[in-house]
């Protein structure tokens, strides 16, 4: 109940809704090539799909999503953001944010 009421208070819809805006997949599935259940899978235009999961080829969800025209990215911008803002804090330096993306993205595809 208590994310229930940090939702709504920061404006979100809570309970069942017919057609999300948003569709987030913070489970481990997908990291295997699984898919999620079919209910999730189903997206179209104008939803948001942002899966946790990253790895060197696009999980089912975010490949599902993009095929339907649902703007769709995995959890790679979330691993360097977090890295991005760390260094900020530890360094007090401006974080090289695009230089960490590339990295990453480079590291993933060369393992």
């Amino acid at each position: 109940r208590d994310v229930e009421a940090l939702a709504e208070r920061a404006g979100a819809t809570v309970g069942p809704v017919a057609k999300p805006r948003v569709v987030v997949n913070a489970t481990s599935l997908g990291m295997r090539g699984e898919a999620l259940p079919a209910e999730y899978m189903d997206l179209a235009p104008g939803q948001v799909a942002l899966d946790l999961v990253y790895g060197r080829e696009e999980t089912p969800f975010v490949a599902a999503a993009r095929e339907r025209g649902a703007e769709a990215h995995d959890g790679i911008g979330m691993l360097v953001n977090q890295a991005a803002l760390g260094f900020a804090r530890w360094t007090g330096l401006e974080p090289p944010t695009e230089m960490m993306m590339h990295t990453a993205r480079s590291l993933l595809r060369s393992n």
